[in-house]
């Protein structure tokens, strides 16, 4: 009876655990729709024209998400948002995924960038000088009878700027993880009581 009891209380614990840990019930959602940066800000918004190659963030390392908007060209182009952006040692680079598959490489100021992966939309890993300021930069594309550069900005937004790693799925592991073990624990214990118990 006290095993049935014992067995039923772990049980009950692990349960209420993994609910606990479903994504959706430990963090809000992330909020894409964040605004476009302050138009009341003249110089903020004026287009950048890359001189350096990167600049230092106080920014910690790690992988994030960061809501990014594009503007220029016809408008029928447009990008993956939000999107992943990696800090490592102050740099920021930026993956911008394209919604065609035919841009064959970017241009930052005289810097080249071509594509990183070789299927779906063409998607490229940049470096990030900015936020909350228009980049500019020139992307060509093939879609065309032949080869066209086209002028774009992109506006990296940092007050959406989240950790990649506040998602659901790393905590859903290891909490799950920690209480199989804490179950585990409690079974073993209870066993060696029981047949120390027994054997006296």
């Amino acid at each position: 009876m006290k095993h049935s009891i014992m067995r039923l209380l772990i049980t009950a614990i692990l349960a209420g655990g993994c609910i606990l840990a479903v994504p959706g019930h430990c963090h809000a959602k992330s909020e894409t729709g964040a605004g476009q940066p302050d138009s009341t800000q003249t110089e903020a918004n004026q287009p950048l024209k890359l001189t350096s190659h990167q600049t230092d963030f106080d920014i910690a390392d790690g992988t994030y998400r960061i809501t990014v908007f594009l503007a220029g060209g016809s408008g029928k182009a447009s990008i993956a948002s939000p999107a992943v952006l990696t800090v490592k040692d102050g740099k920021a680079v930026g993956r911008i995924v394209w919604s065609s598959p035919s841009y064959d490489y970017m241009k930052l100021g005289e810097e080249q960038y071509f594509p990183v992966n070789k299927e779906g939309n063409s998607a490229f890993e940049i470096p990030v000088t900015e936020f909350d300021r228009e980049i500019v930069v020139t992307a060509d594309t093939t879609a065309m009878s032949r080869p066209h550069e086209i002028e774009y900005t992109l506006t990296f937004v940092r007050a959406s700027l989240k950790a990649e790693s506040a998602g659901n799925v790393p905590l859903f592991t290891v909490v799950c993880a920690l209480l199989l073990m804490a179950g585990s624990g409690g079974i073993f214990l209870y066993r060696r009581k029981k047949n120390k118990n027994e054997k006296n």
